[in-house]
């Protein structure tokens, strides 16, 4: 994904950095651009709900000399809206 494409936007899932979490995902369920806060929830429960600063959510795994991030949550994917919804 290139820099353009990227946004931080509802819908986004992050992965945890931190090895130590075991690959543990938050959900992006609202966010509002020029704001320093995201609200997420765990994913994929969708509970839990919370607010975290932007400046943990990051585009890459890897951090710009390379080395894997140890902190923060990294961008996979976006959230995929199940038929069932999307008819409602």
């Amino acid at each position: 994904m290139s820099d353009q494409d990227y946004k931080i936007e509802k819908g986004n899932i992050y992965e945890a950095a931190d090895p130590r979490d075991g690959g543990r995902q938050i959900l992006v369920t609202s966010f509002y651009t020029g704001y320093a806060n995201a609200n997420i929830v765990s994913y994929p429960s969708e509970k839990n709900h919370r607010s975290i600063n932007v400046k943990y959510l990051h585009q890459d795994r890897n951090t710009g000399k390379g080395t894997p991030r140890k902190n923060g949550y990294f961008f996979v994917g976006k959230k995929q809206e199940s038929t069932a919804e999307a008819s409602a």
